[in-house]
C-alpha cells in the first residue's frame, strides 16, 4: 500500500471541493473497486451454471454516465434479454444531470 498515493488523493479531494466539476479521486477509486467486484460476481455467476446454458451475464460501463450496466445476453443471437439499469433509466439520469447543471447556471452557479 502506498501511503503517499493515499495522501495525495486526500489532498486533491480537499482542494477540488471548490470545483463541483472536478473528478473526485476517492469516489473514482471506490467506483473502480465496485466495478471490479461486480465483474468478479458476473464471472462467478457465468461459471456456476445458474443461468440457462444459452445465456450469459455481462457487465460494461455506460459510455455517457460511466455507470456499470449488467446485461443478460442470448449466446446464440447476442440479443440483450435484460439490462440493469434499463436504458431509459440511464438516459433519465443523464437528463436530470443536465437539468441540474442548467439550473445551477441559471441561479448563478457554475456553467453547465
Amino acid at each position: 500500500m502506498q501511503i503517499s498515493a493515499v495522501q495525495n488523493a486526500s489532498d486533491r479531494f480537499t482542494t477540488d471541493r471548490a470545483d463541483a466539476h472536478a473528478p473526485d479521486p476517492i469516489q473514482d477509486r471506490a467506483r473502480q473497486d465496485h466495478v471490479r467486484q461486480l465483474a468478479h460476481a458476473v464471472k462467478n455467476v457465468n461459471q456456476s451454471g445458474q443461468l440457462a446454458k444459452d445465456h450469459e451475464l455481462t457487465i460494461a460501463l455506460d459510455r455517457d454516465s460511466g455507470h456499470p450496466v449488467m446485461r443478460l445476453i442470448d449466446r446464440q443471437t447476442r440479443e440483450v434479454i435484460r439490462q440493469i439499469p434499463e436504458e431509459r433509466v440511464l438516459r433519465m439520469a443523464e437528463e436530470f444531470k443536465r437539468e441540474a447543471a442548467l439550473l445551477r447556471a441559471a441561479l448563478g452557479g457554475t456553467e453547465p
